[in-house]
């Protein structure tokens, strides 16, 4: 019977890159929990920073993640409207395509993959386009 070795735990580093921008940067192989962590250290540093209105998905480094981590930022993103832009920076094709269904699943949001960082940082200086989110119901308590 073959044996596989457990995935190697890696991290998610979540930054305030500027006054309206925050970074969480993925490196490894990304599990549940750690994605899980990532996302709560984000809500509080979002809360804590009203002018955040933009975020950058760093991902060059990413080995792998879960399946079900990509539904998990959906949900997260639909309920936090104070976000209006979203930005992958990847070397991936398959992480970069992950912007649209962004765009189709949460309306307002304005999505975009990037191999560059720097050029993400310069998306976020243009002006917003479109109207603001509103919170989604989608996932409101019963």
């Amino acid at each position: 019977m073959e044996t596989t070795e457990p995935k190697p735990v890696g991290q998610a580093t979540i930054q305030l890159v500027s006054e309206t921008a925050v970074e969480i940067a993925s490196v490894g192989f990304i599990a549940r929990d750690v994605f899980d962590a990532g996302l709560a250290e984000l809500s509080a540093l979002c809360a804590a920073n009203p002018k955040v209105t933009c975020l950058m998905w760093t991902t060059s480094e990413l080995d792998g993640y879960e399946p079900g981590n990509t539904a998990r930022a959906l949900k997260w993103l639909s309920q936090h409207a104070q976000i209006r832009r979203a930005a992958v920076v990847t070397r991936s094709q398959a992480v970069a395509s992950l912007v649209h269904i962004g765009r189709v699943m949460i309306p307002g949001l304005e999505t975009r993959a990037f191999r560059i960082r720097a050029e993400a940082l310069e998306w976020f200086a243009t002006p917003f386009t479109g109207r603001p989110r509103t919170r989604s119901g989608r996932f409101k308590a019963a």
